[in-house]
């Protein structure tokens, strides 16, 4: 029986298809998947079932089908656009949708009436009868029940093409974040770009108070009535089944049992129905597919220096737009860019956010807002009426969010927003045994797909991370619950035991790992260290600055300097406690160049008869100060006496090194070769290369040509471990070596990055080395900085000494460069001393003149 559709007959048995101009020439299995789909026409026909049907038990790929689609497609005027003849359905398959014509009675045979239907009835949606009872327009073929977009979509379009990529796909796909993303906003969006010939309903789901009144929300979405079904679900049912749309369903979270329920039936009874789901958190239905929507991502102040350079941030975009609506002649200028980047920062970019900030923005000035981040919660809000209760304020969104919660969940989220830094899945396990919880995993879990935790991967391991409006969220509600002082003693509890544990097995392969997740969890660290010291507890306080310590000696951490000078500052100290204290102190004195306190510190610290980790360390720092005061006599025996306290290949070699610096070069550069074999087999990575700078360091001095490979092996040991300061200083030797070899240009950029390094840090005892080898390279062009940095090393009280031979050619440089200069000008070099950190920024513009010169 031939088919009649709009202007064309489909032959099958002929093997014809007819059009208005005659025959319409299509390829053989183009025409069998055509015949195939619509004698199949009351239902979706699958990729599989049309491949298996027109191609048997040949293996042929799915874009075979697709090319065969589209020349059906083409030859009947349709497109995959348009699809008014067969539409995709996504996630499913292909449906015939063109209008069939059916025969009336007394006509031939093979034209007689299909189901009782008149002449012209269409294979479509059911009339009224079959649904339910539904208004005039339910009938039409199209239905288009979606809100109109209120505004301009900023920043989303990347996530709005994958989503519709998703969409066309796949049949369940959730939109899921937390609340204030924009989750609403985009799925409106979306549907707006369908094409105008795709069913598209927009269920909303937020007035909802309970599950059972989700099918409703539905049935009055679609605008069915029950009719003659028994359940208003039955009803919808009959409805979706009979013409493929998307069904938009918004805010699941408050009722997601209902919801996935709900969609679960429809995802099984009707799948031509796509859905598109928005929910704080995930469904678990089945086929579902979740597409994470994060915050609108915020550059870096220090990225950007321009309004130009700021808009092109989709968070900063969206802000002056909103904005503007408040105050339409709002621009952005350049000296307003640091307020407002960090007003989207402390806003961790999300739309809501952004946008009741704009708002504010027609009764404040952006200033004002800014110096009241720490009352955002209350001071972002909306009065306007006809805003959602859930968005009337930035509060408002996060109380929804956490009021989903159940208990157990909402005391660990709770407990983990006072830690800034966010968490690994040991301390929230910790913290969660501290709490009681009975499985701290799970909850874990549920706040993750809550959208209330952040995960991220990282080189230590996976992290847990919490917005800043939400951490604030969290830390605002433990206060109202007088909980905030717990919450900082377990937090404070957490730190101590992690710096143990790292203290413990630093020295091991795993310190790659541990200097990641140090430096990741410094902030919390941070944070216990000011409740511990507000809270008058010293010995915690100072156990926190000792685990530290054999980290961060190697690593230029200038801000462990600082605690331990605030440690010196305690009152009440026991004679032990005061010894720890001083040999921590020392370790800073030294880095900043003034060894003589160093000295006075580890000595008062000796005297003290401390136990043997005290005296060990006590020891190291003393030998240190002592070399850089040119006796590396004294510091050899210092450092023998560490090694014989405990072993420490670092010390063992750095007596070498002085040995090395008062002739005994081949003697020491066995030792430490043996050395570090030692600490290559036993896998340390920070002694390794610790050992690798002392061996060039001897190669260099016995003027070896294989020093620089071996300190070209510990700088990147070093930077894979985190040692800044060997990175350095095995770089100071680097810089000396290249401008020895002629190569003054490479050597100028060396000795710029070096400057630039331990101006970061606050090394002062190598700085003065560094210059002071800058010196000898700009002796030929810039004369007088050359002399102003000898003469300021010398003046300057804090400016390390050195050995011998090395302060003879110095001393040497300096009298040549002072005889071809007036006295005017070496006046002018010795009280360039005052600003030592000035001195450093004229050398490296000097270096980089002579870079480019």
């Amino acid at each position: 029986m031939p088919h009649r559709f709009g202007r064309y007959v489909l032959d099958a048995a002929g093997h014809e298809l007819s059009g208005p101009d005659g025959l319409v020439h299509l390829e053989p299995q183009a025409f069998d998947v055509l015949v195939h789909l619509v004698e199949n026409s009351s239902r979706v026909v699958s990729k599989n079932e049309l491949l298996d049907s027109v191609w048997g038990s040949r293996f042929v790929s799915e874009s075979a089908l697709t090319t065969r689609i589209k020349s059906i497609r083409s030859a009947l005027g349709d497109s995959g656009k348009a699809q008014h003849t067969i539409r995709t359905i996504h996630g499913k398959g292909y449906r015939f949708v063109a209008e069939i014509e059916l025969p009336q009675d007394g006509q031939p045979e093979d034209d007689q009436p299909v189901d009782g239907l008149d002449s012209g009835a269409t294979v479509g949606p059911p009339p009224g009868s079959d649904a339910g009872s539904v208004e005039p327009d339910q009938d039409d073929a199209v239905l288009r029940r979606v809100p109109p977009p209120p505004d301009q979509l900023r920043g989303r379009l990347g996530e709005l093409d994958q989503l519709q990529q998703l969409i066309d796909a796949e049949s369940v796909v959730t939109l899921l974040g937390p609340g204030g993303t924009g989750k609403t906003r985009l799925s409106i969006e979306l549907a707006a770009r369908l094409p105008v010939d795709q069913s598209v309903v927009f269920v909303d789901l937020a007035a909802v108070r309970n599950g059972e009144a989700v099918g409703q929300a539905l049935a009055s979405s679609l605008r069915v009535e029950i009719g003659a079904y028994s359940d208003i679900v039955d009803a919808c049912m009959g409805y979706l089944r009979a013409a493929p749309m998307l069904l938009v369903i918004d805010n699941c979270e408050h009722v997601v049992d209902a919801a996935a329920r709900l969609i679960d039936r429809i995802s099984s009874e009707s799948p031509d129905t796509a859905i598109l789901a928005t929910s704080r958190v995930p469904l678990s239905v089945q086929d579902e597919t979740v597409f994470p929507l994060a915050p609108l991502p915020v550059p870096a102040g220090a990225a950007v220096s321009s309004a130009a350079e700021a808009l092109g941030s989709p968070a900063v975009a969206l802000f002056v737009d909103r904005a503007r609506k408040v105050r339409y002649d709002y621009q952005l200028d350049d000296t307003a860019v640091p307020d407002v980047l960090a007003l989207c920062a402390a806003l961790d970019g999300l739309p809501l956010a952004l946008e009741l900030a704009a708002g504010r923005m027609g009764s404040f000035g952006l200033n004002d807002l800014v110096e009241r981040l720490d009352r955002r919660l209350d001071l972002l809000g909306d009065g306007r009426t006809g805003t959602d209760d859930r968005h009337r304020s930035l509060r408002a969104t996060l109380d929804w969010s956490y009021e989903l919660l159940d208990a157990e969940a909402k005391k660990l989220f709770l407990h983990l927003s006072v830690f800034p830094a966010g968490h690994a899945l040991d301390g929230i396990e910790w913290l969660g045994g501290r709490l009681g919880l009975p499985d701290p995993l799970v909850t874990v879990q549920r706040l993750v797909e809550a959208s209330l935790l952040g995960r991220a991967d990282t080189p230590s391991g996976v992290r847990y991370t919490q917005l800043e409006t939400m951490r604030t969220h969290g830390v605002t509600l433990l206060n109202e619950e007088n909980l905030q002082d717990q919450a900082l003693d377990l937090a404070a509890a957490w730190a101590l035991k992690l710096t143990v544990d790292m203290a413990a097995t630093l020295r091991s392969p795993r310190e790659v790992q541990w200097n990641d997740r140090i430096r990741r969890e410094l902030p919390n660290i941070r944070q216990a260290r000011v409740h511990l010291s507000e809270r008058g507890r010293h010995d915690e306080l100072i156990g926190l600055s000792v685990n530290l310590h054999d980290w961060g000696r190697l690593r230029d951490v200038s801000e462990l300097w600082n605690w331990t000078d605030d440690l010196k500052e305690l009152d009440g100290l026991t004679g032990e406690q005061a010894a720890i204290v001083q040999t921590l102190a020392a370790l800073g004195a030294w880095r900043r160049g003034w060894i003589q306190e160093a000295i006075e510190l580890c000595e008062a610290a000796l005297a003290a008869d401390p136990d043997d980790w005290t005296r060990a360390r006590a020891l190291d720092s003393l030998a240190t100060a002592r070399l850089f005061s040119g006796d590396p006599a004294g510091a050899a025996e210092s450092w023998r006496a560490r090694s014989d306290l405990d072993g420490d290949l670092g010390a063992r070699a750095n007596a070498e090194l002085c040995d090395a610096y008062v002739g005994q070069v081949d003697e020491a550069e066995a030792v430490v070769v043996k050395l570090l074999h030692q600490a290559t087999r036993a896998e340390w990575p920070e002694e390794t290369a610790w050992c690798q700078y002392i061996l060039g360091e001897i190669q260099a001095t016995g003027g070896r040509p294989t020093a620089i490979d071996h300190l070209t092996r510990a700088v990147d040991g070093a930077q894979e471990v985190g040692s800044a300061f060997i990175v350095g200083v095995a770089g100071v030797t680097l810089c000396s070596l290249t401008a020895a070899d002629g190569d003054v240009v490479d050597a100028a950029g060396r000795y710029r990055e070096l400057i630039a390094h331990w101006l970061r840090s606050g090394g002062w005892t190598q700085q003065w080395t560094t210059l002071r080898n800058a010196a000898a390279l700009l002796a030929d062009t810039d004369p007088g900085l050359a002399l102003t940095l000898l003469s300021a090393a010398d003046v300057d009280a804090d400016a390390s000494e050195l050995v011998a031979e090395t302060r003879q050619d110095c001393d040497r440089l300096k009298a040549e460069l002072a005889d071809a200069l007036d006295d005017h000008r070496r006046a002018e070099a010795e009280l360039a001393a005052v600003d030592r950190a000035e001195l450093a920024e004229r050398a490296r513009a000097s270096l980089a003149e002579l870079m480019h010169g």
